[in-house]
């Protein structure tokens, strides 16, 4: 597949340089450092904000990894669902908007003119934009699909509550996706895909929490040499796979079980009514507590000022 993007690639940079009869329209150019844009008169404002983006977030990307040499950066945004599927060779789902070929540095990008309205387009900028660069300081090794998803949710920012719910019902279930099955992303449906977005979101979180901010490089430095996970791990954090996923699900259990309550809305809407009446009368409660306080010390006060009167009298 890497190698058929990469031949799109090669025969798209040749129609723009040498012009096409076949183009209905003209490809603008933008550059901002390594960076180098492709788009349509109607998505050039797009173009420039999605090279801002490129230039705020590439610094703190590549100083987590480590990077230290950063090669050219392409990205396309197309002007159609079909230029984009001819771009990727149809391997993008339907819920997919974007697609990165870390081999080549290339980001395929749907046009915010026919891509879902509610998307965040710094986000999904910022998740390409990671795959590409994990792709850099991996300097060609294979990394699984779980930590490279991860990573990139992890610099993005997505945050999605229906996915979190998701991972909680299969907690509760017993039934995740286990993180050697993420490989498989592509090629499942909207609702597995979410979910296979928050486990491997939630297994980057986990690592940096339990072991340091400095873990994401070590490991990425440790595929570099061994093209192993296993291994990788096994250097970076003194366990295999198989035995940090078992602790990182159990302590997942314990975060995300609470996340169930949102599947069943009435029941939510029950609890919050229930949090909002105990929160007033306990705030009710400490009101008439503190009135009564105050009145005490007024009925000494005057107590006081009365016996004082008696004696001068």
């Amino acid at each position: 597949m890497l190698r058929n993007l990469l031949a799109i690639y090669l025969i798209f940079i040749t129609q723009f340089t040498y012009g096409s009869s076949r183009s209905q329209e003209a490809w603008k150019t933008l550059q901002n450092g390594p960076a180098l844009l492709f788009c349509h008169q109607h998505d050039l404002d797009t173009g420039k904000e999605i090279l801002g983006i490129l230039q705020s977030s590439l610094p703190r990307i590549s100083s987590d990894l480590k990077l230290t040499q950063i090669r050219r950066i392409t990205i396309i945004i197309t002007p159609t669902e079909k230029e984009f599927q001819k771009m990727t060779s149809g391997s993008i789902p339907d819920w997919g908007i974007a697609a990165a070929n870390p081999s080549n540095g290339t980001i395929y990008l749907k046009s915010p003119r026919f891509a879902r309205p509610e998307i965040d387009l710094k986000s999904v900028v910022i998740h390409e934009l990671s795959h590409v660069l994990l792709g850099m300081a991996l300097d060609g090794q294979y990394i699984d699909r779980w930590f490279d998803e991860g990573f990139a949710v992890y610099q993005s920012g997505e945050a999605s509550m229906s996915n979190k719910v998701l991972f909680a019902r299969s907690l509760v279930t017993n039934n995740p996706i286990h993180l050697s099955q993420i490989d498989a992303v592509l090629t499942f449906q909207r609702d597995k895909a979410g979910l296979a977005y928050q486990e491997s979101h939630a297994a980057i979180d986990y690592l940096i929490q339990q072991f340091g901010t400095e873990t994401i490089s070590n490991i990425v430095q440790q595929i570099r040499l061994s093209n192993d996970m296993d291994l990788a791990l096994q250097h970076a954090i003194g366990m295999n796979q198989d035995t940090f996923e078992s602790l990182w699900l159990k302590a997942m259990r314990n975060k995300y079980q609470w996340y169930i309550i949102f599947e069943f809305p009435v029941l939510f809407s029950a609890l919050l009514i229930l949090f909002f009446i105990t929160a007033w009368m306990v705030t009710r409660k400490r009101i008439n507590k503190r009135k009564k306080l105050w009145d005490e010390e007024e009925t000494k006060e005057a107590l006081k000022a009365l016996e004082k009167n008696s004696t001068l009298d």
